[in-house]
């Protein structure tokens, strides 16, 4: 069975590969709090903690309205044309034009950022916490406490 300090370098090995938001103390913390476990144990609590990551993920995702792909090809056209104006040859007054074009420019940025924090929130909502990894201390039990 590794020591503490053991099942801290087993954790931060198995974190690498993990997009997480853990801090040194936290993982010295939890290395502590996981007597008993083995580096097959360590290895369960994060994927467990990962798929309550998911989980939040998938909630925060359908409260707020699903997926993001229109989001990019609706910023991506918006950033893509906003040095363009448009003018009519028919029209005699271009400060409207301006104005109009303007104010729809803004528009479309305005909302296109709204929905661009949005989606990075959800992104960010995949990283693994704390929290998570509380979680799933309650739902894997170390293998040397089994017997």
């Amino acid at each position: 069975v590794p020591s503490p300090n053991q099942r801290g370098e087993i954790l931060h090995c198995i974190l690498k590969g993990m997009s997480h938001s853990l801090l040194d103390s936290e993982i010295v913390s939890l290395a502590s709090s996981t007597h008993g476990f083995v580096g097959a144990d360590l290895a369960a609590l994060c994927n467990e903690a990962a798929l309550c990551a998911l989980d939040r993920y998938i909630k925060l995702s359908s409260t707020h309205g699903g997926g993001n792909t229109a989001l990019f090809y609706k910023t991506d056209l918006v950033s893509s044309f906003s040095h363009l104006s448009v003018s009519s040859p028919f029209s005699s007054d271009d400060d409207k034009q301006h104005m109009h074009n303007t104010t729809l420019e803004n528009d479309c940025s305005a909302s296109g950022r709204a929905e661009q924090e949005a989606y990075l929130a959800r992104e960010s909502s995949l990283s693994v916490t704390i929290h998570d990894f509380e979680k799933a201390r309650a739902k894997v039990r170390p293998s040397a406490m089994r017997e």
